[in-house]
């Protein structure tokens, strides 16, 4: 279809009066973003001497289009194109104008309509976002044509496009361009944008509950990059008219979009839980698949399993969204495999979130609107988290950004962030039923900074820091151990990071295409010296499927930081780990009695005991006035649940964690904090409530950055000759893959030794 666009020439009138404008135009700053208009574009069209057509190739949300003062057509919905045959026009000049009112406002609330994500993101948007341009032939918008056959292919669990074994690496957008505010960037940023992402190792472009104008999956394809359309349905009406206004819309621009071969799956809404029946999803997903005849479509991203509703569900994969903090990824990933099911792939259509620090100080100095205080630039319109513009002027990482470590901050989030999304990648590589991952998401946005552009649109990582994202990847596979409790055994595993000294195992697997090679295992001191190495036999590997290919076990004494380096087929693994001491007869009577289900213990000997504490009691209270040496690990009503690795940071104190390995105020080895993390803070008057017994100072602050509020995970009570610690860190382990009981948890050990050393050492 030859295309002929009309970029220049036009106005809008929001009610004052014609300013000129170019198309694509969605109206942004200079008009109040709660008004859903009329806003009126006018242009003077000249037609050619022969039939053509105009198409609008993307209106938000309700368009009338006069011409010469007649009315041609009306049209609802913000992202399919429609057109208007010219005929009757040939070779005339013509008065073009388009009266658009967008979505958000009283006529078409957001919930109404097929508004997708975006509003929740930010705002609606509302004009000629799409462009428009003349076609000499018939547009044929609602294509009547088969769809072409399908490049991918499901063999039980497995996937295939083109005839090879695939394994999805996408990454996820919801169309936030703050740049330009609205969902229809330029050829080239577009462009560049997704060679970055190809660079990151991701391989498909998940269109989250939005629709991208034709040129942008053209421009995937130029680029060889797969694309994964979610049609924008999340949180609806429930309504049954609203319903099918919603059906309606979304068939046309299945419609349209139903003969792009790149598009290799589909999904017919997110998260839908109980706002849609089984039967209005069950009427999406059959329309779908009968249009696309594609093999992989799906009537609910996130799936009724884990976002409630009614439980049956039509697709051909499975969907769920494990947004998990760390030590329960792997379990929940287990837990959602397909355990003797009709054999499906399960593709996790979002995951892998990790939030980092914004640069505060430069966002509150650069102003943009979506930050802004002022509510005509900035109203939370339907979010539900709106806090940005008031930490934007109060949080002390934006007043004083040298005085609080701005910086330093940022780049500790982003190694943080590294370390989580390659432990998690990895549990989904382990995980035979899982095939492939969408990655949350693209680029930092008002409600979240878990993208991997920044806010700047600035690349947060390296291709080398995304080396999990890379199609072959050597990755550990768990040891298990078992623990046999109260008479009989429960999950546990080894932590493969920390290890007492003694005999050091790893199993290491690989996940890609299929090859044959041997494992080179080296084992590296703390000096840099190799203390070990070996050559396992040669393995051929199933292809994207986590295949063993050697184990290497060696004894170490020494306590210190090690390095195991392993490489197969051209792929390199690099794991670091720590031994620890082996438990001292004493510490393996006072530690293996450690029981969190049991009253006040005590630990050492004569006047070097210190007394550990799992409940605030009166034997507490009794032991603070007697300035006695005290640890509390509190669970109980003294705590408020709050995630360790998900959507935060930690500030570490230099004098207690110091010794332990701290890399600096915001940075430790986060592989020595996975086996005692905890899934609670310290409630603030609980902190303050201790303050009648000496000076409070927090020793560990969980630092959360989507709304920069600051809650202790640790502190000290330091009296005139006694220091006590209070914490809800887990020095036994116990949640999700974290070993159990101190025996087992040599990063526990250490830990706990510390606190014993830092809480018998004079307060001053």
């Amino acid at each position: 279809m030859d295309r002929t666009w009309i970029a220049d020439g036009w106005t809008v009138d929001y009610g004052s009066g014609p300013t000129p404008v170019t198309l694509p135009h969605a109206w942004g700053q200079e008009a109040d973003v709660r008004w859903e208009g009329p806003a009126t574009y006018r242009t003077a069209l000249k037609v050619p001497d022969r039939p053509c057509w105009l198409v609008l190739d993307g209106v938000s949300y309700a368009a009338e289009v006069r011409i010469e003062g007649s009315v041609a057509c009306h049209h609802k919905g913000i992202w399919d194109s429609f057109s208007i045959d010219l005929t009757p026009w040939i070779g005339t000049s013509v008065a073009v104008e388009v009266e658009v009112v967008k979505n958000g406002g009283p006529t078409y609330p957001v919930r109404s309509v097929a508004s997708g994500f975006l509003p929740f993101v930010f705002h609606t948007f509302g004009g000629l976002y799409g462009g428009a341009f003349l076609s000499d032939a018939n547009p044929n918008l609602l294509s009547v044509g088969p769809p072409p056959e399908p490049r991918v292919a499901v063999e039980g669990n497995r996937l295939f496009v083109d005839g090879e074994p695939f394994y999805v690496r996408g990454a996820l957008s919801w169309g936030w361009y703050p740049s330009i505010g609205h969902p229809n960037p330029p050829d080239d940023l577009f462009r560049t944008e997704v060679r970055r992402l190809k660079e990151l190792g991701f391989n498909l472009y998940k269109f989250c509950l939005w629709v991208p104008r034709r040129r942008m999956l053209e421009i995937l394809e130029e680029e060889g990059m797969f694309a994964w359309i979610e049609l924008p349905l999340w949180d609806p009406s429930p309504t049954p008219s609203d319903q099918e206004q919603i059906l309606r819309e979304l068939e046309a621009i299945v419609r349209q979009y139903r003969h792009f071969s790149n598009v290799i799956a589909w999904t017919c809404g997110c998260e839908l839980s109980s706002s849609t029946s089984a039967e209005f999803r069950r009427r999406l997903y059959e329309r779908v698949k009968q249009l696309t005849g594609c093999p992989l479509v799906k009537d609910n991203s996130g799936g009724s399993e884990m976002y409630g509703g009614e439980l049956e569900e039509f697709g051909d994969f499975a969907d769920f969204h494990p947004y998990c903090d760390l030590p329960f990824f792997e379990p929940v990933l287990q837990s959602l495999s397909n355990w003797g099911r009709l054999p499906k792939p399960i593709l996790l259509g979002e995951t892998n979130d990790a939030d980092t620090h914004r640069d505060l100080a430069k966002l509150r100095d650069a102003a943009p609107y979506w930050a802004s205080p002022d509510p005509r630039l900035n109203d939370p319109g339907v979010r539900w988290v709106h806090d940005l513009p008031a930490y934007l002027q109060t949080s002390r990482f934006a007043v004083d950004p040298k005085g609080s470590d701005s910086a330093e901050l940022l780049l500790a989030s982003y190694d943080r962030a590294r370390f989580l999304r390659r432990e998690a990648a990895d549990a989904m590589r382990r995980c035979p039923d899982v095939a492939g991952y969408v990655v949350t998401g693209l680029r930092d946005t008002p409600i979240s900074t878990a993208g991997v552009f920044d806010d700047f649109d600035q690349d947060k990582f390296s291709p080398s820091d995304l080396d999990w994202n890379r199609e072959n990847r050597l990755l550990l596979l768990p040891s298990r151990r078992p623990p046999w409790i109260h008479g009989g055994n429960r999950p546990g595993w080894i932590d493969p990071y920390n290890h007492y000294a003694g005999t050091v195992h790893f199993r290491v697997g690989f996940h890609g295409t299929r090859t044959e090679a041997s494992l080179a295992c080296r084992i590296m001191g703390p000096q840099g010296e190799t203390l070990h190495q070996a050559i396992r036999p040669p393995v051929a590997t199933d292809p994207h499927r986590a295949t063993e290919v050697g184990a290497i076990a060696c004894w170490i004494e020494l306590p210190g930081r090690y390095l195991a380096i392993f490489d197969f087929a051209e792929t390199r693994l690099e794991v670091p780990f720590w031994v620890h001491p082996a438990l001292t007869d004493e510490e393996r009577t006072g530690f293996l009695s450690l029981d969190p289900c049991e009253g006040p213990q005590s630990i050492g000997s004569g006047e070097r005991n210190v007394e550990i504490h799992y409940r605030f009691t009166q034997d507490t209270v009794r032991s603070l006035e007697a300035s006695g040496a005290l640890i509390a690990f509190f669970t109980g009503p003294e705590t408020k649940g709050a995630p360790f690795w998900r959507e935060c940071a930690h500030e570490f104190d230099s004098g207690f964690w110091g010794p332990l390995g701290a890399r600096g105020r915001y940075d430790y080895p986060w592989e020595r904090l996975l086996p005692v993390s905890a899934d609670s803070v310290l409630k603030d008057e609980f902190v303050e409530s201790l303050r009648r017994w000496g000076t409070v100072e927090v020793l560990l602050r969980r630092i959360d950055l989507r709304s920069y509020k600051e809650e202790a995970v640790m502190v000290e009570v330091r009296g005139e000759s006694h220091r006590s610690i209070f914490t809800t860190l887990r020095p036994f382990g116990g949640l999700g893959t974290q070993p159990i009981g101190v025996g087992r948890n040599p990063a526990g050990a250490a830990l706990l030794r510390r606190m014993i050393e830092y809480a018998l050492g004079s307060p001053d």
